[in-house]
């Protein structure tokens, strides 16, 4: 693993079912991402959606994040992902 810079956590929820599906999420994710990776080329960001939201994990997997392992947080288990430029 690289030297470790920055660490980000991440949150993010598209809340008109319209624009579910189509890239959005993946496509603001990795913008926000680059822009982090531009200021601090060493930065890890790390997401933990519920292990049952496919869609979400394929989406982070889409922008580059690994699977880390699973936790049991207040709300229920949530899955720990990794962004990390290589």
């Amino acid at each position: 693993m690289p030297t470790q810079g920055a660490v980000v956590g991440i949150d993010q929820f598209i809340g008109n079912e319209e624009y579910l599906y189509k890239g959005f999420g993946a496509l603001f994710i990795k913008v926000f991402i680059d822009q982090l990776v531009a200021q601090d080329p060493k930065v890890m960001v790390v997401v933990d959606p519920d292990p049952d939201n496919a869609a979400a994990i394929r989406c982070y997997e889409k922008v580059g994040f690994e699977k880390l392992g699973e936790y049991q947080a207040s709300w229920g288990m949530a899955l720990v992902m990794m962004y990390q430029k290589k």
